[in-house]
């Protein structure tokens, strides 16, 4: 039939490393549009990789390069198409879309530890017991709400008889969170994140605070009351405005990316001036080294920093040590290695895996060995 030759001239083109990308999404819209032709190409990955030491079911894609040498790894798997449950290269990424339930759903997410909420008086509570009192007004002044156990809500603006009150969300490793604040403005939170911000907000700005870790943000649109998120190093301004910002303690480079709107940055604790600010447009990003105090201003794919919030892990020219922490704080566990490889530099996707799965793939693309231990991975 004329179309398995065309999905096996795609496959062999792709083994020998010269699909190119429109080709690549053409292999990947028959694969997702026909169980024939997928039947086809998982035969042909299976006898490829016959004989060889890859994980069963498992394709990965290689690409050598002559300066350094990139190896791409984009997985998926791919449910009640092929027998075994054979995993896939993700031939494009997903839209960028908000998705909070998601960000709460992830059965992979490690139980031993809760997300937590600090209220201003300083009393604790962890995520279960939210969990028990979906609405609640609160007399230390704080007003919550969980929407279908996923989201946690403040009410809308109109509170006026509260104080300004702070509350403090923290998330550990290995969980995302979602947050409503009361202006109507969307925060998803990612691992080992922690978030100050008021209970209703007061006077002319809304100002919350990036303590630690990373956030992907939907601003509510409101001209006359500017939004101003900082970070221990930066300030952003908003008016209405969709982007992600990551500043983990442990990591060297602050970054802000922007998706929709526009974003003026400068200084934490600066008085806003436009004239100053480093202003940023959709698809563009700033980053901050902690060491060098350069900033660099520069276009980007917004989906490789943005992937995380829809339960995806993307590393993109990324070192193996740095990809082991992104492993850590991803799925809550511990990397215990001594193993390096200098120069080598790693692209890759690694979509609903299990960390069973992912350390799998990745041993077999980098090369290193493995074994579990109590508190997760020794590496060698």
């Amino acid at each position: 039939m004329m179309k398995d030759e065309r999905i096996r001239f795609l496959a062999d083109k792709h083994l020998s490393g010269q699909l190119g990308e429109e080709e690549l999404t053409e292999l990947g819209g028959r694969l997702d549009s026909d169980p024939d032709q997928a039947e086809v190409f998982a035969e042909m990955m299976s006898e490829a990789f016959a004989g060889t030491d890859a994980p069963a079911g498992l394709w990965i894609k290689l690409k050598g390069q002559a300066q350094k040498r990139e190896r791409r790894i984009k997985l998926r798997l791919w449910l009640g198409r092929v027998a075994a449950g054979l995993a896939l290269l993700a031939v494009a990424f997903v839209g960028y879309r908000f998705a909070a339930d998601k960000a709460m759903e992830d059965s992979r997410l490690a139980e031993s530890q809760e997300v937590e909420l600090l209220l201003s008086d300083g009393t604790k509570v962890p995520y279960s017991a939210l969990k028990d009192s979906l609405s609640e007004v609160s007399g230390k002044g704080f007003i919550r709400s969980l929407d279908s156990g996923s989201t946690l809500n403040y009410e809308k603006d109109g509170f006026q008889s509260l104080k300004e009150t702070y509350n403090t969300i923290r998330v550990p490793s290995g969980k995302r969170f979602a947050l409503r604040l009361s202006d109507g403005s969307r925060l998803v939170l990612n691992s080992e994140t922690e978030v100050r911000y008021p209970v209703v907000f007061k006077g002319t700005e809304r100002n919350i605070e990036l303590l630690a870790g990373e956030i992907y943000c939907v601003i509510a649109k409101n001209k006359i009351r500017p939004f101003h998120v900082s970070t221990d190093r930066l300030k952003l301004r908003v008016l209405g405005t969709e982007f992600n910002l990551s500043a983990y303690k442990n990591e060297n480079i602050s970054r802000a990316v922007l998706v929709e709107g526009s974003v003026g940055i400068l200084p934490r604790g600066s008085f806003y001036d436009p004239k100053k600010a480093v202003v940023l447009s959709p698809g563009q990003a700033l980053s901050y080294n902690r060491t060098t105090k350069k900033v660099i201003r520069s276009n980007v794919d917004v989906g490789l920093y943005t992937a995380w919030k829809d339960g995806r892990f993307v590393f993109h020219d990324m070192p193996l040590d740095e990809i082991f922490g992104r492993v850590e704080r991803w799925y809550g566990v511990k990397i215990n290695s001594e193993f390096r490889l200098p120069g080598e530099l790693y692209r890759g996707e690694l979509d609903e895996e299990t960390v069973d799965d992912a350390m799998e793939a990745l041993s077999y693309l980098c090369g290193f060995k493995y074994k579990k231990d109590s508190d997760g991975f020794v590496v060698w």
